[in-house]
């Protein structure tokens, strides 16, 4: 039996497969309570897409002790800090079409038993879902699947020689990947913790990943961007999709200052006039935040709040009916996913038009309290996105259940990138109701 510390940075648990699996013991703790903990008595502690990497980065120390005494850390993801010294940033293909995105078999491994390169490249027909490019390994790394003709190193296993061993995936949630395709591979993830098991090296070098602090944690800060003029702070969970969408060409020049998502209650939000809380930031830790939120709204600040990270926990008079993702509609040619402008007048109209917010649907929010305004909205009527100007007046709130910070951030969906820069440049452009421009400060 294996003991596994999944530390999670969701409103919800890890995949399917892992909680039914069994003959092993499964922590699942949200990640910022993990550093309290005593890592020596897990096998492995596997770290999800959606992991805080910069909180990973402050654990640094933390992270190295638990490998030195033989501990493996499993990670699905684009890297984007080196959180583990022998880990290198993440390369996008250069080219993302579907002959690019195919999966070779590069080494037999027994999780990956049964799954061939085409099962794992194609969903419905569809390439892309299992990965996009490389976390490069180090030199010695065992690579087991590669990506396109020039096999790109997409999953590898790495014995270190300081102690401890790493388990990478260059894609999303490698469990929540085989999860929607359950039929097929039904025991992915057992045979995941089943194999980490049973050649587990816990305890077999001198150190110990206890309670230690990290003497070189990040200082706190705001950071200012690199350009800017338009007054727009947006929050950096720490994600990779959150570090590639916000600092990263091209949408960094719409942002005049950064603030991650652990300092927000010890920065002066009335500094700024627009704040862009970013797609699949954790809603959990956004509770703890909603007094400090909507007191920026009331003081003049324009809220806007993007998908996935569930409004309708941490705000109120907020109702979000969540919805099955159909990430195949368009499949058929003359498929219309009903996306629908509200009011051709508004504002925002002359930037972001129907198919530039048609990719697929998490959810709509309906009914609509009074003075909530839908913007985008479906074909019946129920809304994608609404402005909410009369709630938290001279301030504002603009939430929708749209991602494309995550989507863009992970080089999938083109349609989401077009949707950013017009969406960011209608923001840049207009101002909060009743709040005149403020001129910004650097922390």
């Amino acid at each position: 039996m294996g003991k596994f510390l999944f530390p999670t940075n969701v409103a919800t648990g890890p995949a399917a497969g892992v909680r039914h699996a069994t003959g092993h013991v499964v922590h699942s703790v949200q990640q910022y309570e993990t550093a309290r903990l005593n890592w020596s008595c897990y096998d492995a502690v596997v770290v999800g897409n959606d992991a805080d990497q910069i909180h990973l980065t402050d654990m640094t120390q933390k992270l190295e002790a638990y490998l030195q005494g033989g501990g493996t850390i499993v990670f699905s993801g684009h890297v984007s800090r080196r959180f583990v010294p022998e880990l290198s940033l993440f390369k996008p293909l250069p080219s993302r079409g579907r002959a690019d995105l195919v999966v070779n078999r590069e080494a037999d491994h027994p999780v990956f038993s049964g799954v061939d390169g085409e099962s794992l490249t194609y969903r419905k027909g569809v390439a892309g879902f299992y990965g996009r490019g490389c976390n490069p390994p180090p030199e010695g790394a065992v690579i087991l699947n590669s990506i396109s003709a020039e096999r790109w190193p997409l999953d590898w296993t790495y014995e270190r020689p300081a102690g401890g061993r790493l388990f990478m995936h260059a894609g999303n949630d490698i469990c929540g990947f085989f999860a929607h395709d359950a039929g097929d591979h039904p025991g992915f993830a057992q045979r995941l913790l089943d194999w980490l098991a049973a050649t587990s090296r816990r305890g077999s070098g001198p150190a110990r990943a206890g309670r230690e602090a990290n003497k070189t944690a990040r200082p706190i800060e705001t950071e200012p961007a690199q350009t800017g003029g338009s007054g727009i702070a947006i929050i950096d969970a720490g994600n990779y999709y959150h570090h590639h969408s916000i600092h990263e060409a091209p949408y960094a020049r719409f942002f005049d200052h950064i603030v991650y998502l652990r300092d927000v209650p010890i920065t002066d939000l009335g500094r700024f006039e627009t704040l862009i809380v970013p797609c699949r930031t954790n809603p959990l830790y956004l509770a703890n935040l909603s007094a400090q939120l909507q007191d920026f709204m009331h003081g003049g600040g324009r809220l806007v709040v993007m998908g996935e990270t569930f409004p309708d926990r941490w705000l109120p008079d907020i109702r979000f009916n969540a919805m099955e993702t159909n990430f195949w509609w368009w499949l058929d040619r003359n498929a219309d996913l009903g996306v629908r402008i509200s009011d051709p007048a508004h504002p925002m109209a002359s930037h972001v038009d129907a198919r530039a917010a048609t990719w697929h649907l998490h959810g709509t929010f309906a009914p609509l309290s009074s003075g909530q305004q839908s913007l985008i909205e479906t074909r019946d009527g129920e809304s994608l996105m609404f402005q909410d100007s009369q709630s938290y007046a001279p301030g504002e709130l603009i939430a929708t259940s749209l991602d494309p910070f995550f989507h863009h951030g992970s080089y999938f969906m083109p349609a989401t990138t077009v949707f950013l820069q017009k969406f960011l440049t209608w923001l840049s452009e207009g101002k909060p109701a009743g709040q005149p421009a403020r001129r910004l400060q650097t922390a």
